[in-house]
C-alpha cells in the first residue's frame, strides 16, 4: 500500500499485542516524537479533515468524544444504579496525546496488570489533574464490531465516502 500511495516515509510496524492496550504500548515503543495519534482500524470512516481538526487545537492531549443519546444503566442480571447520560461520553478516535506521559501511563498498567479499552480514560486514572479535550466527535466515527455495525458501516461508506476522490 506505500507504493500504491507513493508513501515516501519510512514506515516501521510494531508487532501486534493480544489486546489493543497491548498494541498500542508496542507502538509507543517505536514512537520518538514529543506527542502521538492514536487510531484503530476498527474505526475506518474517520477522514483527513477529522485529524486535522484534532491536530489543529492547542491542547496536546485530547480525543474525540459524542454525547451518549440514550439511557444507561448500571448493573448486569439486575438494575444496580443510575447514570446521568449529560455526563456520559462515547469515546471515539483518533486521540492525540504527550507522547511522554502515554508511555508512562501504559508502563505503570502493565506492571500493575491493569486493562483499560482506551487511552484518555487511562491517562485520567493514573493522572485525573492532567486535563483531556474532550473535541466533538463525528457521528459516522463508529466502530465496526458486530454484524449490525458492519450494515451500518456500509451505508456510511456509501453515504460520504464512496464518492470521494
Amino acid at each position: 500500500m506505500a507504493k500504491q500511495y507513493s508513501i515516501s516515509k519510512n514506515i516501521r510496524y510494531a508487532p501486534a499485542g493480544i489486546t489493543r492496550q497491548e498494541s498500542v504500548r508496542n507502538g509507543l515503543a517505536l514512537v520518538n516524537t514529543d506527542d502521538v495519534i492514536i487510531h484503530e482500524a476498527a474505526r475506518p470512516f474517520v477522514k483527513v479533515e477529522d485529524f486535522e481538526r484534532l491536530i489543529s487545537i492547542k491542547e496536546r492531549n485530547a480525543t474525540f468524544g459524542s454525547s451518549i443519546p440514550f439511557t444507561v444503566l448500571k448493573g448486569h442480571d439486575y438494575v444496580e444504579g443510575l447514570t446521568d447520560r449529560k455526563e456520559l461520553v462515547n469515546v471515539q478516535l483518533p486521540q492525540k496525546f504527550e507522547t511522554s506521559l502515554l508511555k508512562n501511563v501504559h508502563e505503570k498498567a502493565a506492571s500493575e496488570g491493569r486493562e483499560f479499552t482506551e487511552d484518555a480514560g487511562m491517562i485520567f486514572f493514573y493522572h485525573p489533574e492532567v486535563p483531556i479535550k474532550i473535541v466533538e466527535g463525528m457521528d459516522y466515527d463508529i466502530k465496526l464490531t458486530t454484524r449490525i455495525d458492519m450494515l451500518a458501516g456500509e451505508q456510511i461508506y456509501n453515504e460520504e465516502f464512496s464518492r470521494r476522490k
